[in-house]
């Protein structure tokens, strides 16, 4: 069991829990991004595939991840589109699915868009 913050941000059924919760890595994959490195900032947690993250006021400010389970495919564009880059649970300088900065997974700053399990 893990404990992360959710900040000012969550989704799906995270939505309403309260500002610290505990994220089970045996349910299903999940991933969350953080607006700032360091996982601070808005958290947004992502259960599912989102083609734009505009919908979510989550595009293009994205810093830090921590992937709960699975393996996602995270994208520059919408539609899953531009660079592409590969994030997972067991990735990570660490190998335990944080990527505390935007180098972490190769990418650059505030520049993801859509996400997708895989």
């Amino acid at each position: 069991m893990f404990t992360y913050p959710c900040n000012n941000y969550c989704m799906f059924p995270m939505s309403q829990m309260p500002v610290d919760y505990e994220i089970d890595r045996q349910t299903g994959p999940k991933i969350i991004l953080f607006e700032h490195v360091n996982f601070s900032g808005r958290s947004l947690v992502v259960p599912t595939d989102i083609p734009d993250l505009r919908q979510y006021g989550f595009n293009d400010i994205v810093s830090s991840i921590i992937v709960i389970r699975g393996r996602w495919e995270i994208y520059e564009h919408i539609l899953y589109g531009g660079r592409r880059y590969v994030v997972t649970a067991n990735g990570g300088p660490f190998g335990d699915g944080t990527y505390p900065t935007w180098t972490s997974w190769g990418g650059v700053n505030d520049q993801l868009s859509s996400v997708r399990r895989r």
